[in-house]
């Protein structure tokens, strides 16, 4: 079972029921040394607590493990060692990518804790862009949802199906809430985005907000990241709305006030909205 360690001290800050978003500044070490993506700083510290999780070990162990050569050990004892996953599950450095080199401390833990590696290569970080990093062309991602998600949708759920995306019925996104996996909020995202906009509406937004709530309250490591989580969001889905706030996410509010804030966020994103006709009198 996994222990906290002192390494956990910084996740200490975030009060497990204060749904509120970390106003902290991100800051990468080193002068001159360019910044990271908000994108690329979150998958990686979702993928380190991952496995952290998986392995149940501290940081400094797993990375002594993943090393390439063994650390130098101290004087006075201990290891000489650069804390590199510790700053990844902090977002403030990213791990190698497995497509840049052979030496990506991703594979290195797939080949120790398999299955580590496809939260690294989840759909959700695919469909996790800005306006600066949006596709040019459809991405082919149907084929990379995790079985776990896919097995648990219906067939009569499916209202249309290819390599780019699988598009549900209000019922089967409505059962999307209910599955605590990543590629469930990557799936919900494909609802409306890898190039086609028009699907997005109230509903989704309401639902796709639902999932959030209940996974920075439940879901690890989403609560333990959901600091990191939050700016990701903010910045590159801006149609999601506000997670903190007047009209952010609090497990107090009711369902009308959740249908309320979605209403408001799908106006705010620039998501359609289809408002009662009012048939005004003549004048």
């Amino acid at each position: 079972m996994k222990t906290l360690t002192e390494e956990d001290d910084w996740a200490k800050r975030f009060d497990p029921l204060d749904l509120g978003c970390d106003d902290e500044e991100w800051r990468v070490p080193g002068r001159g040394r360019p910044k990271a993506s908000v994108l690329d700083r979150v998958r990686g510290a979702y993928w380190a607590r991952t496995v952290q999780m998986t392995a149940a070990k501290s940081f400094a162990v797993l990375e002594r493990e993943m090393a390439l050569k063994p650390f130098p050990t101290r004087d006075g004892g201990g290891y000489n060692q650069p804390h590199a996953w510790l700053k990844y599950a902090k977002g403030e450095r990213t791990p190698l990518s497995p497509s840049e080199s052979d030496t990506s401390p991703v594979l290195r833990a797939e080949v120790r804790y398999p299955g580590t590696r496809a939260v690294y290569d989840s759909i959700v970080w695919d469909l996790m862009y800005d306006a600066q990093s949006r596709p040019t062309k459809r991405m082919r991602l149907t084929s990379r949802i995790c079985p776990f998600v896919l097995n648990r949708i219906k067939p009569e759920h499916i209202q249309e199906k290819d390599q780019y995306r699988v598009l549900l019925t209000h019922d089967g996104i409505g059962n999307l809430v209910l599955i605590r996996h990543l590629d469930a909020l990557g799936v919900l995202l494909m609802q409306w985005r890898n190039l086609d906009w028009e699907r997005a509406d109230v509903a989704m937004i309401y639902l796709a907000r639902t999932w959030l709530l209940f996974s920075f309250q439940w879901m690890e490591p989403f609560v333990t990241c959901r600091g990191l989580i939050k700016k990701l969001i903010h910045q590159n889905v801006p149609e999601v709305g506000l997670l903190n706030g007047p009209c952010g996410l609090d497990p107090k509010k009711n369902t009308d006030e959740r249908i309320s804030d979605a209403f408001l966020s799908a106006l705010i994103g620039g998501v359609a909205v289809v408002l009662p006709k009012i048939d005004l009198p003549n004048s």
